[in-house]
């Protein structure tokens, strides 16, 4: 029992322990995210499209809308061509000795960092557009926009 106890309170076999017990964890997080990503594109598709007919655009908010629908969009696109080399890679690794992998291959690297950037822009754009049209919001019900 107190080798047990000793074996445990080693710095590093703290963090081995903690590492097998997060990472399934967070490839079932990832997954999550993949699944509701594939889901968010088809809805968002579908908001794109009633937002852009001709009698939405005459407000200002609808305006506001379609660019956070256009740009949660790119997030969610970005997020299954992040995901889905990461889950290949996963099913590789269940079906394949590890030897027998290849390596990632150039395209594949460069995608992520940029697709990692598209992420990561898109997202601070939708929430900018959200807030900008919530101040607007604001703005109009403190202030009517009447003409006296």
């Amino acid at each position: 029992m107190s080798s047990t106890i000793q074996s445990t309170s080693d710095p590093h076999n703290f963090w081995y322990i903690m590492g097998d017990f997060i990472g399934p964890i967070v490839f079932y997080i990832d997954y999550i995210n993949l699944v509701s990503s594939i889901i968010g594109v088809a809805a968002n598709i579908f908001h794109v499209i009633v937002l852009t007919r001709k009698s939405m655009r005459a407000l200002t908010i609808n305006v506001f809308m379609c660019g956070i629908a256009v740009f949660d969009l790119e997030r969610m696109l970005s997020i299954i061509i992040l995901f889905l080399p990461k889950f290949y890679k996963f099913y590789q690794e269940s079906q394949m000795p590890e030897y027998c992998i290849p390596p990632e291959s150039y395209f594949t690297m460069l995608s992520n960092q940029f697709f990692s950037a598209t992420f990561k822009i898109s997202q601070e754009i939708s929430v900018w557009l959200g807030v900008t049209m919530a101040i607007l919001r604001v703005l109009v019900i403190r202030f009517p926009l009447n003409p006296k």
